[in-house]
């Protein structure tokens, strides 16, 4: 099977209208302005990201620590066996969001645009 040129020129459109999209939809342009600390489903903590800082954080299983610096946050250890918290490193884009489930203790950053609308567990 052969491809035309209309076929060839209708697949050039069709991955140029993808890429336009993801570049307009689908990235974040701004960074974070504050650090939402959830703690079993409640804002236990609003902070600025700029004011850099450690702080721990008692979850269910014991304690997160928590790292704010430079615009950015992430969990520096935290007592779950997987760590996907920890690997999942800095964040600083408003919408970001990181938890430690097994802990109960999440970062959501707000402010800027979001890279998503919605995230579902």
């Amino acid at each position: 099977m052969r491809l035309t040129w209309a076929d060839k020129v209708v697949l050039i459109l069709c991955v140029l209208l993808t890429a336009s999209l993801y570049w307009g939809l689908w990235r974040a342009d701004d960074e974070a302005r504050e650090v939402e600390i959830i703690v079993d489903g409640e804002k236990n903590y609003i902070l600025d990201l700029f004011e850099n800082k450690r702080l721990s954080v008692k979850g269910k299983l014991g304690e997160s620590v928590i790292e704010i610096k430079d615009g950015q946050a992430r969990f520096i250890s935290s007592p779950c066996n997987t760590s996907f918290c920890v690997r999942s490193g800095w964040q600083n884009h408003g919408g970001d969001f990181v938890a430690c489930l097994p802990n109960s203790v999440s970062l959501h950053l707000v402010g800027g645009s979001k890279l998503y609308d919605a995230i579902n567990f």
